[in-house]
């Protein structure tokens, strides 16, 4: 009878702890398991900045509709994140600013040279296929290829020296690619991308064109 005692004491105290069901105990268990994978589903891409710096540089051919052109631009990256879905994918957001020159030829009309800050929104998942747009303020300086004349009051006749006009500028695009440092850990991006610019005044309105990029963009390693 002693014996049976103890054992059906000991069955009690195993099915049960004071104060605390088993569902809770699991709870308590599996609760800190919960919190941790939430916080690591988004955190800073810290072993991509550990190799490369913030700055990039963006080389492209351009063509507006059949003229072609080309442009270098400098990137800065602002703020690069990533998070872990639940199904085990990670996506890299980034947001970056650039800046620099474009030009594009266009035979019997104008040779036309425009800058443009742009903010950049990135997004770049872990088989490295990427995703941009882009939106951005600039200004335009066209140059005519024809020789241009002006006449004074007292009907003198000179050639006009770099004639052409000043704009002001808004650029737009989207554009897709591919890192390669996400699997080949190789520091550029090669893309295409579609952007729409316009200048004004244009004859006393606007001048919208579109323009096609296909190039590469260089991330320079840490020192």
């Amino acid at each position: 009878m002693v014996i049976l005692g103890q054992s059906t004491c000991f069955y009690s105290s195993t099915k049960k702890i004071p104060g605390l069901s088993v569902k809770q105990l699991a709870l308590l268990v599996l609760l800190p398991l919960t919190l941790k994978s939430f916080a690591q589903s988004d955190s800073t891409d810290s072993t991509y900045l550990a190799r490369f710096s913030q700055f990039g540089l963006r080389l492209h051919y351009n063509s507006s509709l059949v003229y072609p052109g080309a442009g270098i631009q400098a990137e800065i990256m602002l703020l690069p994140v990533k998070y872990k879905t639940r199904h085990e994918r990670t996506i890299s957001w980034q947001k970056l600013i650039s800046a620099g020159p474009e030009f594009y030829h266009h035979p019997f009309f104008h040779d036309n040279l425009y800058f443009a800050a742009e903010f950049i929104y990135r997004r770049i998942n872990d088989r490295g296929f990427m995703l941009e747009f882009s939106a951005g303020p600039g200004f335009s300086r066209t140059f005519l290829p024809s020789p241009t004349y002006s006449v004074d009051n007292n009907g003198n006749v000179s050639i006009v020296k770099d004639a052409g006009y000043w704009y002001a500028l808004a650029k737009a695009g989207a554009g897709a690619g591919y890192d390669f440092y996400e699997r080949k850990r190789a520091p550029f991006i090669l893309y295409g991308k579609l952007d729409i610019i316009v200048m004004a005044p244009y004859n006393s309105t606007f001048y919208p064109r579109p323009v096609v990029e296909a190039g590469v963009i260089y991330h320079f390693k840490k020192r």
